[in-house]
């Protein structure tokens, strides 16, 4: 009989995030586990990609409405099956969840996928009831995975648990010939091509990317120094298209809807570039190196100085002014050698995300729990 496990999202959209959970399901499934991925999914979400599990969908988008569809659905579990685990992922739907273990026992995983950053900018009473749940929930979770080391860390310092890092892994494979399916023109009137990948809310700053490329635009005087697309989806679409007009680099920046398969936009780029606020990981990163695009990224609380080995596999930049980023990926970009070092020197650790390695960890505690 097929072991049960059921993973649980507050809502489900297209991201890093979900293209993770989404990967360990399918290396579960081969391995004779029964997957349901629980949750809210956005009204645009592309079903088919989970048309291999069983579904369970939550009428609201805000997790304290769903509160007594979730509990009547693990009412039903327990009921159904002798045994099953949940595998909950990021804080918020892992406090909602282990609220409910209070009452009804069962076997939970927990993974943090934001750094704990996220808190800090909350308002104050948010926030401190989120540390208060955190210290005190926290301990009822069977198991505690961090995706990277600083997240990890923090995340034990708040709740007085130990969190194991299990890096995010990937098919270098699959992502490789993925990325040959359909090509992509480069635009060879710029010297320079860079993305930007990321859902367009406030959190990821795709407007501070614009400043950076406005910065090195004025600084080279020099309009086909580089092209930025950006490929995404938010509600700041709308600011953005008309930033991009105010700043006049409606040549410069172009804009396209996430896609299915966004890897053939990295072959024909030179760099790519994050700026979020906060990641636990960022798999746009590691998604580049792979395909020999450098990464350029904001040095956030976790994730790109463990991927970029401190700067040494990437450009990392530690300020928010577009000025100085600007002249440091200038300087950079223009000595052909010390890129070629980077991108070698990140390359050759490339095996710290090797799916094989990674997801024996996960199957290797997820027997453990369900034996």
């Amino acid at each position: 009989m097929k072991k049960k496990i059921i993973i649980f999202h507050q809502n489900f959209y297209k991201g890093g995030v979900e293209n993770s959970t989404i990967f360990i399901a399918e290396k579960l499934k081969k391995n004779n586990f029964d997957i349901t991925f629980a949750s809210n999914f956005n009204k645009n979400f592309n079903f088919n990609k989970l048309k291999k599990f069983n579904i369970k969908n939550f009428p609201y988008t805000k997790l304290k409405f769903n509160f007594f569809h979730i509990l009547n659905y693990i009412i039903q579990l327990k009921s159904k099956h002798k045994d099953f685990l949940i595998i909950s992922n990021q804080f918020n739907m892992n406090c909602f969840l282990l609220i409910i273990k209070k009452f009804i026992n069962f076997k939970i995983m927990i993974i943090e996928r934001n750094h704990p950053h996220e808190l800090k900018l909350m308002n104050y009473f948010k926030r401190n009831f989120y540390y208060f749940l955190i210290e005190n929930l926290y301990k009822n979770a069977n198991y505690h995975i961090g995706i990277s080391k600083k997240l990890s860390k923090d995340y034990s310092l708040i709740s007085k648990q130990k969190f194991k890092t299990i890096y995010n892994f990937f098919d270098f494979k699959k992502i490789k010939e993925n990325s040959k399916k359909y090509k992509i023109k480069k635009d060879n009137r710029f010297n320079y091509n860079f993305i930007f990948i990321a859902r367009l809310v406030d959190r990821k700053q795709p407007l501070f990317a614009v400043d950076i490329v406005n910065e090195i635009l004025n600084i080279k005087n020099n309009k086909n120094f580089l092209k930025l697309t950006i490929i995404g989806e938010g509600y700041l679409d709308k600011q953005l298209k008309n930033y991009i007009k105010k700043k006049r680099l409606r040549n410069n920046v172009i804009l396209k809807k996430f896609s299915d398969n966004h890897y053939p936009y990295y072959i024909n780029s030179d760099f790519v570039i994050s700026c979020s606020k906060y990641e636990g990981f960022c798999n746009i990163l590691v998604e580049a190196i792979i395909l020999n695009t450098l990464p350029i990224s904001y040095n956030y609380p976790s994730g790109p100085s463990e991927i970029l080995l401190q700067g040494k596999g990437g450009i990392i930049f530690n300020n928010l002014n577009p000025k100085i980023i600007a002249r440091q990926i200038i300087k950079v970009i223009e000595s052909p050698k010390e890129l070629k070092k980077r991108l070698a020197t990140s390359q050759k650790f490339l095996w710290r995300f090797n799916h094989h390695k990674n997801f024996e960890k996960y199957l290797s505690i997820i027997n453990r729990l369900l034996k």
